[in-house]
């Protein structure tokens, strides 16, 4: 339960920053950020939709914590591993979105932002998570 309210709670402090760190780190003029916020805010929606899932993989864990049997590790491996593969995919799909609403040079700009953040929630949430057993 603890490590839910957790991830819940990194998940919901970085989507409020996310937004404003971004903003500054880009400092778009008004007819970039018209362009780009609404593919953004389809890009966050869905990578969203993948934090649910990996939030439920984190209840899983837990759920089967004490009585961790080899097949559920297997399992849990995949399911998290496949996690990563999407939201890589994910990244990786609206590239070209971002460059049309943007240039190549920006977009580019935007990853060297979003990247990082992406790895700052995953490494705050692993390290909540104790070592399987």
């Amino acid at each position: 339960k603890n490590t839910d309210q957790y991830v819940e709670l990194v998940r919901r402090d970085l989507r409020q920053e996310k937004r404003e760190i971004i903003g500054e780190a880009l400092s778009l003029k008004q007819s970039e950020a018209d362009a780009f916020w609404p593919v953004y805010e389809r890009y966050e929606a869905e990578l969203n939709r993948l934090g649910d899932e990996k939030l439920a993989l984190i209840n899983d864990y837990a759920d089967n914590y004490k009585t961790m049997t080899d097949a559920k590790a297997g399992e849990l491996t995949s399911k998290a591993i496949d996690l990563d593969i999407l939201r890589t995919s994910l990244l990786q799909q609206y590239l070209p979105q971002f460059q049309k609403a943007l240039t190549n040079r920006r977009a580019a700009q935007f990853y060297q932002v979003e990247m990082p953040l992406l790895k700052i929630i995953d490494l705050q949430i692993a390290s909540k998570l104790p070592m399987m057993p």
